[in-house]
């Protein structure tokens, strides 16, 4: 991508070399990033929110955020798991029910029962935290010109 007015180069002795391209793309994407502020040096640990303009609020947040996403796809995943053993229930042992179909063992079913209640339960009750802690959190930081 180029900026407005830069020339195109025409000949090799005028093309940049790779560190030149390269330093140019890192100074785009800072700028981008950073929305035309300079990069932050961090140097003392305890005034790295501070400088960053960020509250432990706005951080846990972020951390909160991060953590229900990905419960939220174990959740899926676990879901998935059992919508397979469920079919797998009706395609070899004809059904949900013992009744008209033969009397079978679902492996799939068996492992994700397993796992019902030292792992998907516990994996449940953190997803409804989060989003209750995440709302109480965003009724807190909201700020008086929001309202």
């Amino acid at each position: 991508v180029r900026e407005e007015g830069e020339r195109v180069p025409l000949g090799s002795d005028e093309t940049p070399t790779l560190e030149d391209m390269i330093n140019r793309d890192r100074a785009a994407i800072a700028k981008s990033v950073n929305k035309g502020r300079p990069l932050i040096e961090i140097t003392d640990t305890a005034n790295a929110l501070d400088e960053a303009g960020e509250s432990i609020g706005f951080v846990a947040r972020k951390a909160l955020g991060l953590l229900l996403a990905a419960d939220f796809f174990v959740i899926i995943f676990f879901l998935g798991w059992l919508g397979v053993s469920i079919g797998y229930q009706f395609a070899f042992c004809g059904g949900l029910t013992k009744e008209g179909g033969p009397i079978c063992a679902n492996p799939l079913y068996d492992s994700w029962y397993a796992l019902w209640t030292p792992v998907i339960q516990p994996a449940l009750g953190v997803l409804m935290a989060i989003v209750i802690i995440q709302g109480t959190l965003d009724g807190l930081m909201k700020k008086p010109e929001d309202e």
